[in-house]
């Protein structure tokens, strides 16, 4: 069984580690062993479990660049993750050698 893993941006910068509501402050938390930080809802990503040709983790919403273009990492309601390319076709991600670029929330340019 593997470890589920969530980002989250905070203040500017990423936090790591496993997700939490806070139903008194209304507010997605990301907890790991150096505390516990609110933020920002829609930049919540899942790590994918596997890792890019750097041996960076891959984590849902990120760029990346493929041997054919640019690609986000999405989830795929079948049960796997994939990379939708901008043309919209979805292919598995264990299929392809891949490299983080960025994210859909702080690098948006990179999709244009």
């Amino acid at each position: 069984m593997r470890e589920i893993k969530f980002k989250g941006k905070h203040n500017g910068g990423w936090k790591y580690g496993y997700i939490s509501y806070d139903y008194h402050k209304n507010e997605h938390q990301i907890i790991n062993p150096q505390g516990t930080w609110p933020i920002i809802s829609e930049t919540i990503s899942q790590d994918t479990g596997l890792k890019d040709k750097r041996d960076k983790e891959i984590y849902e919403n990120d760029i990346v660049k493929t041997d054919q273009g640019i690609a986000i990492i999405v989830w795929n309601p079948n049960g796997s993750w994939c990379i939708r390319k901008p043309d919209a076709r979805i292919y598995e991600l264990q299929y392809w050698k891949v490299e983080v670029i960025g994210n859909i929330h702080e690098n948006p340019e990179l999709l244009e």
